[in-house]
């Protein structure tokens, strides 16, 4: 679910409409608690839960390792095409609106309503506005830019993973790669393989090696960005190649109890930095 007009830009939000009734058709309702995971561990899903978030849906929660986690606990899962509460959904609020006298299909109430929070998002132009607030404070001024990106294309001396687009960063941006907000380790460990019983073992012992990613206490989350000069009393964007690993830091910013009123996300990230031509690249650290 993207801007579909923004073809030269790979994750983009979409319209709020547009994922109201993407999320409508899912089934999805406004008051939903959704828990989104991925194979990762720690990775996409903060993606998805920022989106959430971006649409005014606080109800969210992100699945601490994972599908691998998941595995590695025994649970259930299932396989083939994925099923989904829509058609249910469907004929309860196509029931509930008959109840009030309506029999027109297209006036079935949605159940999705989107509220669109623009202060979590931030644009190129805001990003340009900052970078120059920041350069006319040496920093002292202005919301703090933390890149998650691995640290060699942040510094311009690995290639971006997209052809012919510059590496390097943002004047007075701050490098913390999303790597160093979660412990990468097996999935048993993640879990705690004696905790599971012997027919759960013998379920998931095929996953018990794959590697996932679980985020970091809050007290680690706090020092690693403070080792990264980071001040986390103060407003800052977080930024990655396209968005995405932007939002591993957003998740990891709440988690370590920086309000979300001080933090915002650049969805277009240095993709839409570096194609513009106009924008200014530093090399080095």
């Amino acid at each position: 679910i993207k801007d579909l007009a923004r073809a030269d830009l790979p994750h983009m939000l979409p319209p709020a409409e547009f994922f109201a009734t993407a999320m409508d058709r899912f089934g999805i309702a406004s008051n939903d608690h959704v828990v989104v995971y991925d194979s990762a561990g720690v990775g996409p899903a903060c993606r998805v839960f920022w989106t959430f978030h971006t649409m005014g849906h606080n109800r969210v929660s992100v699945l601490n390792g994972g599908l691998p986690a998941w595995i590695a606990h025994g649970y259930e899962t299932e396989a083939g095409a994925c099923s989904s509460s829509v058609t249910g959904a469907d004929k309860a609020t196509e029931a509930a609106h008959q109840s009030k006298g309506g029999n027109n299909e297209s006036a079935r109430l949605p159940l999705y309503c989107a509220q669109p929070q623009p202060d979590l998002v931030c644009s190129y132009a805001d990003i340009v506005g900052n970078i120059e607030q920041l350069k006319a404070s040496s920093g002292h001024s202005g919301r703090q830019i933390i890149d998650a990106r691995p640290n060699p294309r942040f510094t311009g001396q690995a290639p971006e993973i997209r052809p012919g687009l510059s590496s390097g960063h943002m004047p007075h941006a701050i490098s913390v790669p999303s790597s160093e907000v979660v412990t990468v380790t097996t999935a048993s460990e993640a879990t705690g393989k004696d905790s599971k019983t012997e027919a759960q073992s013998k379920m998931s012992s095929a996953s018990d090696a794959a590697t996932v990613q679980v985020l970091k206490s809050p007290e680690q989350i706090r020092a690693t960005f403070e080792a990264a000069g980071v001040d986390l009393g103060r407003p800052i964007t977080t930024t990655c190649g396209s968005g995405v690993t932007a939002a591993v830091l957003y998740f990891a910013l709440l988690n370590a109890g920086v309000p979300r009123e001080n933090l915002t996300l650049f969805d277009g990230s240095w993709t839409e930095y570096a194609l513009n031509p106009s924008s200014e690249i530093v090399k080095g650290a």
